[in-house]
Order: structure tokens, then sequence, then C-alpha cells
């Protein structure tokens, strides 16, 4: 295991969070967290169910932090503002963890600019990830959050 596993299990220990497995999902939280991660999980099979499995086959871990938003390999901080959006914040937060493990794991960085490369990397997760949720109906002001620009975004974004 990897060493930041372990202190965000730390983490996990000193909030007295519990936790949910979905597949091989877990997430960690307080129950009102949990409760929406459900939630969210749920939506997320009912609007496409090949994601869905696509999510849930995988070892992501998530946990509730309330102010920032942090990520190592699978692992992902949700924070406040995607719950404020209730399942579909969370569920949208699954979309784009989903996208932008998938899009690492195809990207081949190019030697002479990697900056450009990481660049390009976080516009085409955005794009998939808004793209996706403009297509299941997503609440506008959550699909325009996914755009390219802190100025437009109204929700925090991970630095990718």
């Amino acid at each position: 295991m990897q060493p930041l596993h372990w202190f965000l299990l730390f983490i996990v220990k000193i909030n007295r969070y519990r936790s949910l497995r979905i597949g091989k999902v877990t997430f960690y939280g307080p129950d009102s967290f949990l409760e929406l991660c459900g939630q969210a999980t749920q939506k997320l099979n009912e609007l496409d169910d090949a994601l869905f499995k696509a999510v849930t086959t995988q070892r992501y871990v998530f946990w509730y932090q309330r102010e920032r938003l942090d990520h190592f390999n699978l692992h992902y901080s949700i924070n406040k503002s995607f719950c404020d959006w209730k399942e579909f914040g969370i569920a949208a937060f699954l979309v784009y963890a989903h996208h932008r493990s998938r899009t690492l794991n195809f990207m081949d960085l190019p030697v002479a600019d990697p900056s450009a490369a990481v660049q390009s990397f976080g516009h085409d997760v955005r794009q998939r990830t808004r793209a996706w949720l403009h297509k299941h109906d997503f609440p506008s002001e959550l699909v325009t959050a996914y755009t390219d620009t802190e100025e437009e975004s109204k929700v925090p974004r991970l630095n990718t």
C-alpha cells in the first residue's frame, strides 16, 4: 500500500468516518455524505450502466474533505461544494474522476512540452465530463462548472 493511502486511513480514523462500499469503490465520510454517495451511484447506474460498471470495477477511494480537493492515484477527496449539489454533484465528480483516471492511463506526454500536455489533459477531462453531464440532463450550472477557465467555473477544480 502507498504511504498516502495509509495517511488517508489515518485521516478517516481521526475524523471517525464511516465507510460505504459499492463494487470495488470505497467512500469514507460522515453518514450524510455516505447517503449522498449511495444516491449518486444509484443515479449513475440509472443513467449510464456502462459507466457505472466502469467506475465500480476500479478500486477508487473517495473521502469527504470539507474544504479542499486532493487526489492521488485512484484516491479523490470530495468537498462540500459537490455535496451542495446533492447526488448530482457527487455523480458529476464520479464521472470526472473516471475520465481523469482513464485519460491519464492512455496519455502520452510529449517530452518537448510537458506543460502543454498537462494543460491539454485537463481540458480533455473537463470536456468529456461536461459532455456526459449535458447528455444526461444535469443542471446547467453544474455542467458549466466543468469549464476551462476558473472565472467561469462555480465548482472548485482539482489541479490537473
